[in-house]
């Protein structure tokens, strides 16, 4: 189950069984996926699950600033190693109300670069995540490969023939009249 932040399981005054309001963090774990939030066929972004973790494994609900970063590769030929291109960058509070029995979950829509509308980025990436407790730490934690796009060969062939991921009859966010 995916539970977005803000909407809560229970009441906050009643705690909810796995988590600890008591422990300390002492790691992080995360998860990610991408998402369609609205009517047309493009994937609009990624969900963020987060689980500071104590020593035993019980979510702590924590007040924190979370700091994402989104890095992709191209896929077009090079002659030497390129560095990472850095496909978005987030930044967000995080209050202990967030989080259900699974951790807390958000969302980051894509940004200046959405990987469904640009030719030569990969179709996975790395999603990077610190979070910043104030008087416990910071915890990070990568997680690879995250796919920006589903998977689907139809597509990925299109894209490498053609430069475009959809079709001309599909509906996106973005005009593709330039078939």
């Amino acid at each position: 189950m995916i539970r977005l932040a803000g909407i809560p399981e229970k009441e906050p005054s009643q705690p909810l069984p796995g988590l600890s309001m008591t422990e300390s963090v002492q790691s992080l774990g995360i998860d990610a996926g991408v998402a369609n939030w609205d009517d047309d066929v493009e994937t609009d972004g990624f969900w963020l699950e987060i689980q500071p973790l104590s020593a035993w494994g019980a979510i702590v609900p924590v007040e924190a600033t979370l700091s994402v970063d989104l890095l992709g590769r191209s896929t077009r030929p090079v002659n030497r190693p390129e560095p990472p291109i850095r496909l978005g960058r987030w930044s967000r509070r995080v209050t202990s109300a967030d989080f259900g029995l699974f951790g807390a979950v958000y969302r980051f829509p894509f940004q200046a670069i959405h990987p469904s509308f640009e030719p030569g980025v990969a179709p996975d990436a790395l999603v990077h995540v610190r979070l910043s407790v104030p008087g416990r730490g910071v915890f990070e934690a990568s997680i690879c490969p995250s796919r920006l796009r589903p998977y689907c060969s139809f597509r990925d062939e299109l894209d490498r023939t053609t430069g475009r991921w959809f079709l001309p009859i599909e509906r996106t966010g973005r005009s593709q009249r330039s078939w």
